[in-house]
Formats: C-alpha cells, sequence, structure tokens
C-alpha cells in the first residue's frame, strides 16, 4: 500500500472525545488545575462527601484521573475524578469505613472486577443547566442491563457524564470498568444511567460502568468490497484533515489507481479489499463499526509480503536485537517472546477469562451472548482466521513480522486503535510482530502511544520512526504488584545480558527486602504469574533542594502532595514485549506505595547510565531555576504525576535542527524540552566546538546544561543529539543541512542561532596554521603546563570579552608578562561602548581600581589606537601588523596611546576578542540558499525567514521594516527571552495554531558582565534600548543612586521612576539574574529614596541583599507586577500602543497603595516555599 518505511496517516494530531450527534457542543477533557474556580461554582462538596468519599478538588485534579465537560463556549459544566483506590468514606466512624471499604473491594472481586482492571469514582458533578435551558430529569436512572451511550431522551447532563466517562477509560485503556461504593442517593444523579447496582447492603450499594457501556469497544472484521461506500466518506473525509498529514488514499500505489484517472482513485479502495480477499495469507484489510450501531469508523490494512516487510533492512537501521531482528530465532536461543501464546488460536488469547474480567480484548458487561459477538471467536472471525491457516513452522531467520501500512479512523475513536490488534494477530497466525512506521512530520498515532513500542535508531539516516507491537504484549492478566526476595530468580534471568546485571539483581534484592514504602520499595509487573518487569524508587526525598533549583510549580501543584507523598525513581525494567506498560507500572508502583509523585535525576556524564525507557517517554523534564539557597543541582530532574500521565501531549516526531551553541540557542532547545503540552523526540544541535557556556552574566553554566540532559549521551526518545560539526551547506528543496564532516542532516523546522562571533581569522584570511585563535578556542584547549609556557599572547579588542580575557588567561596560568593588550579605535562614539562603561566604571572608584582596567602588575602597558591590518607566522608563532593613531605617550593608568607609525608584534598566539559578526561560511549557506539577509537575516513576527520551515533568533536576525521600524535587533535584547519565544512559535506551529502577526513583547533585561584584570566583577544590567549606544552617563530626566565603598554600585532610574539599569565595578560577587528582577519595577517598591537622602545607605549593594526585598527577586515578581500595571491601567490604552503610567503616580494614592499591598501580599503567600522567612499578615 505504501512505500517501504511509510505509513498512510490519517488521524488528528489531537485526538477528541467522541461527540454524540444529539449533543455536537458538548465535549470533555482532562482536568487542569485553573479549572477548580469554575468547578467550584456547581459541586456540593456535602453531596460529594456523601455521595463518594473524602473530596479534596486540588488534590483530586493533581493526584486522580480528572476530566471536566465543556459546552460550546468553552465553559467548564461537568466533573469527574477516578482513583485507583476506593476513596476513604466521609463522615463514617474509622472502624466502620475501614469494613465498608473493605466489603466493597471484595465484593468487587467477587463478581470479577478485580483490582488491576478497575478504578473507582472519587467525585462526580454536572452543571444543573449544560445546554438550553434544560435540567437533567430527576428520580432513579439505574438500569438493569448495560446500554451504550446516552440513551435517546438523554438530557444534557446526562451527556456531558457521557463525554466524561468516555474521556475517563480513554485516559485508563488497562481499566475494565469503575466502581462506586455509595448510598442508593447516587441512583439519582447524571451518572447513575451509565452505571448497574451490583450488590447492595442496608446503607450503601456497589455499582460499577463497565466499559462496554461507557466506551464500548470497536467491532473490527474483514473488509468487504461492498464496504466501498460507507468506508469511503470516512477515509476522505480524513485525507482532507489538515491536521493529518498524509491523507489514507494519497499512498495507494499507481497499480490501484489506475493511470490517474478519477474513477480509478474513486475505485482504488475497492480493488484494495478484494486483493487482500484473495490474498488472505500475505494481506488483510480491517474495517470497523462503533459499537452495535453497524456504522463504519475506520479501516486498517496489513501486509506480510517481503517486498514490503524488509527485517534485515529494518534490523540494520533499527536497534531490534530485543526482539530477535523481527526474525524466527535460532534453535539456540530462547527467542523475547515469555509466554506461551498458541500462534493459532488468537481466540485462546482473547477470551482468556480472569474472573470475568477480560483486560485485553472483550470486556464483562454482564451479558455474555453480546460479549462474544465483539470478540474474535464470533461468527465473523473465521473469515480472517479460516482463510489464513496456520503455516508451517518458520526456519531461523524467517520474517516474523507484518506491516500495517494503512490506518484511517474517525478521530472520535482513536484511542480504540488498539482494538484492531487482536484480530490483526488473527489474520497472520504465523507472525509474531505487528510493525509500523511513521514519516517524521506524521503525528504519532494512538495506536503506537497505547499498545507499541518505539525502536531506537542506528543508523542517522534511519528518520522514520518504527514502532512495534508483539503479539504476547496484548495478553490478558497483566498485573503489578509489591516485590517480594522470591522475585529475585526471576529479575535476574529478565536482567540477562546487560552489563550491570549482577549490581541492578543486588538493588532490587535490597529494595525488595525493606518494609513496602519504608526507605525504598520495589514492584514487579507481572502477566500470566510471569515477572515481566520492575521498578525500584526511594521513598525518602529531600524536596527543599529541588524546589530551590528546579521549577517544579510549573508541572506540580505542590501543596497538593503531601511531605511523604514523593519518591525517586531508581530502575525501570521492562520486558520489550511489555514496554507499552511501563506507565502503568509506575501509577501501580505510585498506589502501591502511597505516593503521589515521582523524580527521577538524571547525571551528566558518558560514565552516567542513561534514563529508563519510562523517564525519556512518559517523565516531564523539568526547567531549571535559579537557586535561593545557595545550593546547585548539577543534574536533570523529571517528575511524573497522575495529572502528567493523563495529560494530552502531543508527541513531536519532526526533525529540530538547531544551529548554534549560543544562549539563544540553548533557550530554543530548553523550552521545547521543558514544554508540557509537547514532546519534541527528535530534536538535534549543531555546536561546531562543542558547548561553551559560563561567564558571571551567563544564563547557561554547567550545572545549567546538567539540567537540561544535554550532555547524558545520545538516549532514546526525548532526548538531544549534540553534533560538534560546523554547518557549511544548505539546501531548501530537499530541506537538508550539510555538516562539514560530509554528512547531512535532515529537517522538517531548522533554527538558525548562531549569533555573532570574532571574524578576524577571515578577515585576515588566515590559514589554518596561523595562531590567531577566539579565546574559548585557546583556552579550552590549553594545559596549565602550556600556559606557564608561552612567551606571549596578544588580546586584541575592543570589546568586554577582551577585558575579560585577560583575567582568563591569568586564571589558566599564563604570566602577566607574556599578556599584551591591543585596542583598536573605537567604532561607535567617543566614550560609547560596553569597554568604555567599563573602564569609566573602574577610573570612578579610584585608587588602585583605576589600573585593573588596563593591566595587573607585571603586565606590559596596554596599546590603544592600533588596528590589526595583517599577520603571518612566523618563528614565535605569529607576527601581528598594526595601523596605529594618535600620540605615542605613556600614561600612568598603564595605557599606552598608538603611534603614528605602524607596529608589528610578535607572540605565540593572537587571541581575537573584536566586535562579533556572522558566520562567514552560514551567511554563504543564506545567500546560496537565497535568504534574505539585510544586515541580519531577516524574520517576521513568528521568527521565520521567507521560506517557513527555517527560523532565526538572536543576534544575527532582525525582525522585516514591514513589521515597524520600532523593533530593536535581537542583538540587545535577551538571548534567552528570544530564543524561548522562537520556541514558542515552533511550539505553536506543531500544536496547529496559526503562526502570529505581531512580534512577541519582549520584556526582559539584559545582562552584560566580565571579570576585569585583578579579579575585579563589573556588571551592567538594564532594559533593551540601553544597550545599542551604551555609556557611563547618568540617564537623561532621571537619577543615578551610587556608592562607592571601595566598588562602584548605581541604580539608574527613569524620568517615570522607573528602574532602567544597574551598573556594578567591584571586588564581590553579583548574582547578575538576580539583580536582573529590579529593572522595569518602581523605585518606590524599594523604599529607599528617604534613606538614601539622609545617607543612611553607605552600600547600595547590601543594601538590596536585606531579606525585606528578597520578593522582590524573586522570577514572578516582575510578571506579577506587570498584571498589577495591566490592571491599574484598564481602559487607558491608546489604540497604537498602551499608556504606561509614571511609578510615583501609580504609588502615590491610598486606594492605589492599597491595591499593590494586596498584590504584593498575596505573591508572598504563594511562594511561602521560596520565602520562608516573610510572616505575610491575613489579608
Amino acid at each position: 500500500l505504501a512505500p517501504l518505511s511509510r505509513v498512510s496517516v490519517a488521524l488528528r494530531a489531537r485526538p477528541r472525545s467522541a461527540s454524540f450527534a444529539m449533543s455536537p457542543s458538548i465535549g470533555a477533557r482532562p482536568a487542569v488545575p485553573s479549572d477548580a474556580i469554575a468547578i467550584e461554582t456547581f459541586i456540593d462538596r456535602s453531596s460529594q462527601g456523601k455521595l463518594f468519599g473524602r473530596f479534596d478538588l486540588g488534590a483530586l485534579i493533581e493526584n486522580a484521573v480528572a476530566v471536566v465537560a465543556k459546552n460550546a463556549a468553552d465553559e467548564v459544566v461537568g466533573f469527574l475524578a477516578i482513583t485507583r483506590d476506593i476513596p476513604v468514606p466521609f463522615g463514617v466512624e474509622k472502624d466502620k469505613a475501614a469494613a465498608r471499604r473493605a466489603w466493597a473491594v471484595a465484593e468487587a472481586a467477587t463478581l470479577g472486577y478485580h483490582p488491576h482492571v478497575t478504578a473507582w469514582i472519587a467525585g462526580c458533578a454536572v452543571k444543573e443547566v449544560v445546554a438550553g435551558n434544560e435540567k437533567e430529569s430527576s428520580g432513579p436512572l439505574i438500569k438493569s442491563g448495560p446500554n451504550s451511550g446516552p440513551h435517546p431522551g438523554a438530557t444534557p447532563a446526562e451527556v456531558a457524564m457521557a463525554h466524561m466517562l468516555r474521556e475517563a477509560f480513554g485516559a485508563l485503556p488497562d481499566v475494565q470498568a469503575l466502581l462506586a461504593a455509595s448510598p442508593p442517593e447516587l441512583e439519582r444523579e447524571p451518572v447513575a444511567r451509565q452505571m448497574t447496582k451490583l450488590s447492595k447492603t442496608a446503607r450503601f450499594a456497589l455499582y460499577a460502568a463497565p466499559r462496554a457501556t461507557a466506551a464500548p469497544r470497536l467491532r473490527i472484521r474483514r473488509a468487504r468490497v461492498e464496504d466501498h461506500d460507507d468506508l469511503l466518506p470516512v477515509l476522505m473525509r480524513t485525507a482532507a484533515d489538515i491536521d493529518a498529514p498524509r491523507g489514507a488514499l494519497s499512498c495507494l500505489p499507481a497499480s490501484l489507481a489506475g493511470s490517474g484517472s478519477a474513477d480509478g482513485e474513486r475505485f482504488a479502495l475497492a480493488r484494495l479489499i478484494e486483493d487482500a480477499l484473495h490474498d488472505p495469507v500475505g494481506s488483510c484489510v480491517l474495517v470497523a463499526e462503533a459499537g452495535n450501531t453497524g456504522k463504519l469508523v475506520g479501516a486498517m490494512a496489513l501486509t506480510a509480503h517481503a517486498a514490503e516487510v524488509d527485517v534485515s533492512g529494518l534490523a540494520t537501521a533499527y536497534d531490534l536485537a530485543a526482539y530477535d531482528d523481527l526474525t524466527e530465532p535460532s534453535p539456540e536461543t530462547n527467542g523475547t517472546a515469555p509466554l506461551p501464546t498458541p500462534q493459532g488460536d488468537a481466540a485462546a488469547a482473547a477470551t482468556t477469562d480472569d474472573g470475568g474480567i477480560y483486560t485485553t480484548g472483550t470486556q464483562f458487561t454482564g451479558n455474555e451472548e453480546e460479549e462474544a459477538m465483539d470478540s474474535p471467536t464470533a461468527a465473523d472471525v473465521p473469515s480472517v482466521a479460516a482463510k489464513a491457516p496456520n503455516p508451517a513452522p518458520p526456519g531461523p531467520g524467517v520474517s516474523m513480522a507484518f506491516r500495517i501500512t494503512m490506518l484511517c479512523l474517525d478521530p472520535a475513536h482513536a484511542r480504540q486503535s488498539p482494538d484492531f490488534l487482536e484480530h490483526a494477530f488473527a489474520a497472520f497466525p504465523g507472525k509474531d510482530f505487528a510493525i509500523l512506521t511513521l514519516p517524521p512530520a506524521a503525528p504519532e498515532l494512538p495506536l503506537a502511544k497505547l499498545a507499541m513500542t518505539r525502536v531506537a535508531p542506528l543508523h542517522p539516516e534511519a528518520d522514520d520512526a518504527l514502532f512495534v507491537c508483539h503479539r504476547a504484549g496484548t495478553t490478558p492478566g497483566f498485573a503489578v504488584r509489591i516485590a517480594t526476595q522470591e522475585d529475585a530468580v526471576e529479575v535476574m534471568d529478565l536482567l540477562d545480558g546487560l552489563p550491570e546485571q549482577e549490581a541492578m539483581a543486588r538493588a532490587f534484592n535490597d529494595a525488595a527486602a525493606t518494609a513496602p514504602a519504608s526507605v525504598s520499595a520495589a514492584v514487579v509487573a507481572t502477566c500470566e504469574g510471569q515477572v515481566v518487569g520492575y521498578a525500584t524508587l526511594t521513598c525518602e526525598v529531600e524536596m527543599a533542594p529541588l524546589v530551590a533549583c528546579f521549577s517544579l510549580g510549573e508541572h506540580v501543584d505542590l501543596d497538593q502532595h503531601a511531605a511523604g507523598g514523593f519518591a525517586r525513581l531508581d530502575e525501570c525494567v521492562m520486558n520489550p514485549i511489555f514496554a507499552h506498560k511501563r506507565r502503568l507500572v509506575i501509577l501501580e508502583a505510585m498506589r502501591l506505595t502511597a505516593k503521589t509523585c515521582v523524580l527521577y535525576q538524571s547525571a551528566p556524564g558518558a560514565d552516567q547510565p542513561l534514563p529508563p525507557d519510562v523517564v525519556a517517554a512518559d517523565f516531564q523534564l523539568v526547567a531549571g531555576r535559579r537557586s535561593h539557597i545557595g545550593f546547585e543541582a548539577n543534574f536533570a530532574l523529571f517528575v511524573f504525576t497522575a495529572r502528567i500521565a493523563t495529560a494530552p501531549r502531543i508527541t513531536i516526531n519532526s526533525r529540530v535542527v538547531v544551529v548554534g551553541a549560543t544562549e539563544s540557542a540553548l533557550a530554543v532547545v530548553e523550552r521545547l524540552l521543558t514544554c508540557p503540552s509537547c514532546a519534541f523526540n527528535n530534536i538535534t544541535l549543531v555546536a561546531a566546538g562543542g558547548l561553551f557556556v559560563g561567564g558571571p552574566a551567563s544564563v547557561y553554566n554547567r550545572a545549567s546544561l546538567a539540567k537540561l540532559a544535554l550532555e547524558n549521551g545520545d538516549g532514546p526518545s526525548g532526548s538531544v543529539v549534540v553534533v560538534n560539526n560546523a554547518m557549511v551547506g544548505l539546501d531548501r528543496e530537499a530541506r537538508l543541512v550539510h555538516l562539514n564532516d560530509d554528512t547531512t542532516l535532515s529537517y522538517e523546522m531548522l533554527v538558525l542561532a548562531s549569533g555573532h562571533q570574532d571574524q578576524t581569522r577571515h578577515r585576515l584570511g588566515a590559514s589554518e596554521a596561523l595562531p590567531v585563535e577566539r579565546l574559548n578556542d585557546l583556552v579550552s584547549n590549553l594545559s596549565p603546563e602550556d600556559a606557564a609556557a608561552l612567551r606571549g599572547v596578544i588580546v586584541y579588542g575592543d570589546t568586554l570579552e577582551a577585558l575579560g580575557g585577560v583575567q582568563t588567561l591569568l586564571n589558566k596560568g599564563v604570566t602577566p608578562a607574556a599578556i599584551r593588550v591591543v585596542v583598536p579605535p573605537p567604532s561607535g562614539a567617543p566614550g560609547s561602548g560596553m569597554m568604555a562603561v567599563a573602564a569609566a566604571a573602574a577610573g570612578s572608584i579610584g585608587g588602585s581600581h583605576a589600573r585593573h582596567i588596563a593591566a595587573v602588575e607585571g603586565q606590559p602597558p596596554a596599546r590603544t589606537g592600533l588596528r590589526l591590518v595583517g599577520a603571518e607566522t612566523c618563528e614565535a608563532g605569529v607576527r601581528a601588523y598594526f595601523e596605529g593613531q594618535g600620540t605615542d605617550s605613556s600614561k600612568d593608568d598603564g595605557v599606552i596611546e598608538g603611534a603614528n607609525e605602524s607596529e608589528v608584534i610578535e607572540a605565540d598566539f593572537l587571541v581575537a576578542c573584536d566586535n562579533g559578526d556572522i558566520d562567514p561560511t552560514i551567511f554563504r549557506c543564506l545567500n546560496d540558499a537565497s535568504i534574505v539577509y539585510d544586515g541580519r537575516v531577516v524574520i517576521d513576527a513568528a521568527f521565520r525567514t521567507n521560506d517557513p520551515d527555517i527560523y532565526a533568533t538572536g543576534s544575527i536576525a532582525k525582525f522585516s521594516r514591514r513589521l515597524g521600524r520600532a523593533h530593536l535587533p535581537l542583538e540587545h535584547h535577551n538571548q534567552r527571552e528570544v530564543g524561548a519565544k522562537l520556541a514558542d512559535s515552533l511550539i505553536a506551529r506543531v500544536s496547529g495554531l496559526p503562526p502570529s502577526e505581531t512580534p512577541p513583547l519582549l520584556t526582559e533585561p539584559r545582562c552584560e558582565s566580565a571579570i576585569l584584570p585583578g579579579k575585579v566583577q563589573f556588571l551592567h544590567v538594564g532594559a533593551p534600548a540601553g544597550f545599542v549606544s551604551p555609556t557611563f552617563d547618568q540617564p537623561p530626566g532621571g537619577q543615578s543612586l551610587v556608592t562607592k565603598d571601595n566598588a562602584l554600585c548605581r541604580l539608574d532610574v527613569d524620568d517615570d521612576g522607573i528602574i532602567s539599569a544597574f551598573l556594578y565595578c567591584g571586588d564581590k560577587k553579583v548574582d547578575a539574574a538576580r539583580i536582573a528582577a529590579l529593572i522595569g519595577l518602581p523605585l518606590s517598591y524599594l523604599d529607599i529614596e528617604a534613606p538614601y537622602k539622609s545617607q543612611q545607605v553607605p552600600d547600595l549593594l547590601d543594601f538590596l541583599s536585606s531579606e525585606t526585598l528578597s520578593a522582590l527577586f524573586h522570577e514572578r515578581f516582575a510578571q506579577r507586577h506587570r498584571s498589577l500595571i495591566s490592571l491599574l491601567t484598564a481602559g487607558s490604552e491608546s489604540k497604537d500602543r498602551p499608556k504606561v503610567p509614571r511609578g510615583h503616580e501609580l504609588l502615590k494614592p491610598a486606594s492605589i497603595k492599597c491595591v499593590v499591598q494586596e498584590v504584593v501580599l498575596d505573591f508572598i503567600k504563594q511562594h511561602a516555599r521560596d520565602l520562608p522567612h516573610y510572616a505575610a499578615p491575613e489579608l
């Protein structure tokens, strides 16, 4: 049906809940914390407690499977919460509550509803008026038998409930029934329409909502030619769907489509079905009917022909060793299948009884006759199995796989696509593996997520995502329990062949030997009694350092987790056949150990183990943050909760290539990796020369790289591949990036963030032998012994990097006498530029600090006004030629101005630290590819170049003049912010949102810093506009607060009373990120004007370090301030530009002061974990 390694995909990227024709305006989705406000408007906590048990809305949204119903206006009109454990009864004595719970669990098990396939309703309510003015009906609604979906007379409330139940079952694929142990009052609730009373006592009863009632299984059968007319509209509708990149009919080969005629295309599907019927051994087409309606909702095409299933080629490109390379194993090996499942009898596997509950395949409904119709043993199945007789046993090396070549399913039933699998295996009784390949641009199918395992590629050109499912993976009876030491033998067998087998086995034994959930714990996953996986946990986790170093609050509602509710995952190992069950194993481990949040820490380094597959695929990477406690975490942190497990997250297999190792490039990668709504599995970072980080004002250092897991090796999905090569070519038509090692990278989205670097070598036309180096390149390759032996190093440039480079070389071991500083004539106005600002700052202190800017003791005086005009190799290393200007006069500050004559200086190295420009090779690539360049790469509001698949950010990019001339080049903005904004555009693109038409608002301040000679820190933090042509002058119309106590500390305030810049030059270490939080805030927040005027502030830095001001330095306070400004200026905005009020105008009126005080106090309460020294009064 499709070319090798391709599959026709006709599913939406974001599956929706089913919508009933009678009420298309009602739907359901997972609940989020922000829904709590709307839910509180219609929920009765007292009634919820009486019906279901203790009710804590915040805890249920965070720690249960919580879903909401929404109407056409996207308003929340219903709430449903599901827990795996039975809720604790509310208002009942402890002993009676325990007896009630024990009876309900035991009674359910007696009736076939075992714990590993059931869950419990912990909260359920629907708004009284859901649609129109119609209210739900009253009176008993409990039925005596199962009924699929809402009945024809269902009220909007009942329809909303049906949607929520279907959504809940979709989030819990292994759960076959939802139970409730409730009083008879439940029978008057809308949920009662979907439930059956199983048993009762004098005060309460046991109710069940089977999956077959709320989310009936698809009825699968072999396609017939007459299905063509009913199926074609489904295929055509999904083929035309913009969210399905590869339409169903677009992959039909020309031999089926005829000669391109309309009739040939129209009847291609019929011929496909007919060909499969004539070739039942090698091909099959299955169709799906929705419940008992007879309506066709999808189709799946399968093939086992060797031409379509090239197992040898797949084994070369993908790591299929765990699956015997999809072939029959040799007699001396045991193969991968650990379970005795008869290949020729699919019915035996599908109808295995587990006390009346079928964990895979059929479902217990209380009606065995209807149940049989859903099983492949029904009358329609002989058309699948009888025409495909058991072949002779295959020999070693023979393909044991069939391929899914087409899958088209109505979006409302997308999460039921695993229903096809048992029938697919029945069609090929001699095959053990089903494989599926998806092109990078295609959305990942629910079938792949729920029932298959993604295989890691071995070859860089293996672009498609390969998924595998083993026949035994659909075997019923999968369960998770607390491990015992008796499991050690089977665990040892499970670990057979792993390099750390013995150490992992010992760790498992230690965890299994401890009391459950004490210090550590171990759980095992079993299928038909055999151990097929395990996980070990550390149950005691110190959370304060983690909360301080990571933005856990972005993904976890920490207030809803008890102090003892956190655990750390140590290991999770699964038999590859059951790898798709890994998320269930973690959820069950949480339930069995009474934990609500599982963390995983991944340390950097090639010698460190890669995270388990479950971490890469199902956990959420947490972004780092500036620590408030002085502790720095040098590891990546991943988090997993029930809400994260059930939240809709789009899996993105599209290839994203990021060129550059700048802060903006790293910010792009960071935002993509930590995005809660999308999982980017295919990111490549092209970092020529490696990742250079650090510096006093750098956002990224070794610790922050560790938090991104960039140096943890090339792991499974979810990791980033760092390529230490340079981009040398760009083919837009083929979407290829050519690298300097003659390899290529394919992309769907290309990000250019290489930034500006010194281009002295290029300007000089230097050969490879000429020792002209950039500072980072030289320092990274210079040993302390080599550094001490250097006789001369020329540091050339008029940048802050040149000044900081002197101290960097000294720290490396270069002697002061060997360092020669040469400063070219200034490129801008006299006194402008960051080097001039640093010189003025150091000179303003007085004393010895004035000389630190130029040289340290023993260092030759700096030469200024000399321009580098040439260089050549010599015996010493490099001979540099300079042209002088000005006068030749020695000055007391250690600086010698350049003479008019030319000057020649010889040295071992010339370190080039001049003003940067775009890399010439990258410029040539862009020019050859016709990317618009006007001094910088021209981008639109969504950071796209003239090629919509190529994006640019950082110092090499600028917004198009069509967007207005008020936008500064991006080099003047905070580089982390502009990188994050570009990543937001990529996220919007893969989420199906239109590109932005207006540039993003860039508000973050920018920092520049260097350690000057003499270990003096220079730091300049300010608004972006102040970096266009920086000077040491005070802000026009504003004021500067200055203190000089052996150091210069200056706070600039503009004429609106807003803090616009901070300047420091001294011996103390200043946290640039912390100080940056002040920029843009009114000076009145500091309450400093009065004490400053009365000379009670001898050291401005000490004043700002006071704990009473720590709330202002919190990374969230600036955003809260901007929200306050929006609140106070509501209605005063003009059409062209919002009016920004003066800071003193905001705070003068008493009413405004009260608002500000309330906002600040509320902020302190919300962030009490970070601000423990505040004692906020009740508002």
